[in-house]
């Protein structure tokens, strides 16, 4: 993750399984935030997280 903003990156987005609760904390602590979003899948969360 450290060498896409060099690559031009500004963001990073991943699928989680909503099953998967313990994936979802982790990247939460990573600074990931859960995308709400109406064309997104309800049923799949998606992370998303800014590079600064």
């Amino acid at each position: 993750m450290q060498k896409l903003p060099a690559a031009g990156c500004n963001a990073m987005h991943l699928r989680v399984s909503p099953k998967n609760r313990g994936a979802q904390k982790f990247y939460l602590k990573l600074g990931f935030a859960e995308l709400k979003h109406p064309p997104v899948p309800r049923h799949t969360p998606f992370m998303v997280t800014p590079f600064r």
